[in-house]
């Protein structure tokens, strides 16, 4: 298993460039990136990425619409809001990025309408999307437009959802368990 919090190999670097973590390893197969990951996962499985072709393209289009449009935006007001926020320029800025956050939202909402998914049934781009709206959560961007707010709140109820929280969080649990935590 890869330590998140220790330097990576050299072999680690030449499956994933960045060192990040994590990268899928099945056979012969090695995927790094999440949206990659899900395509994968998902045509292991026809309930979260349907095989007929409008319907996967349609869970394609929302999958890179949560890795392109909603996730740069979020790291952004990470950037502007935590990790720079006594600059001045990251003052400046925020406001206009709340604004145009919001409006992104604010055309999910429209897209979410009626519907408990953005695909009519749940699939990868919900996963993508709710991990990617879970990230405002110390904001009230998400939860003070109840259609964003119900929706991830139905995504992280899942019971898969919450096996996959503690499976990534558990590299990192302090105890003896875990003795690269060790103190």
């Amino acid at each position: 298993m890869i330590d998140a919090t220790r330097p990576k190999t050299a072999e680690y670097l030449q499956e994933q460039p960045w060192g990040q973590v994590p990268v899928v390893r099945e056979g012969d197969i090695k995927i790094f990136e999440s949206g990659a990951m899900l395509i994968y996962i998902g045509e292991k499985d026809e309930r979260i990425l349907p095989s007929a072709p409008v319907d996967g393209m349609r869970a394609f289009s929302w999958l890179f619409a949560a890795l392109n449009t909603i996730e740069p935006v979020f790291f952004e007001l990470s950037n502007v809001s935590i990790f720079s926020a006594d600059q001045e320029w990251a003052k400046l800025r925020r406001p206009g990025l709340l604004e145009s956050i919001g409006a992104r939202l604010d055309g999910l909402v429209g897209a979410l309408s009626d519907q408990s998914c953005l695909t009519g049934s749940f699939s990868i781009a919900d996963i993508a999307m709710s991990t990617m709206l879970r990230e405002a959560r110390d904001t009230d961007l998400v939860f003070s437009r109840p259609t964003l707010a119900a929706y991830v709140q139905r995504c992280i109820e899942r019971p898969a959802f919450e096996r996959a929280m503690a499976a990534q969080l558990r590299p990192f649990a302090r105890g003896p368990g875990n003795p690269s935590w060790a103190s």
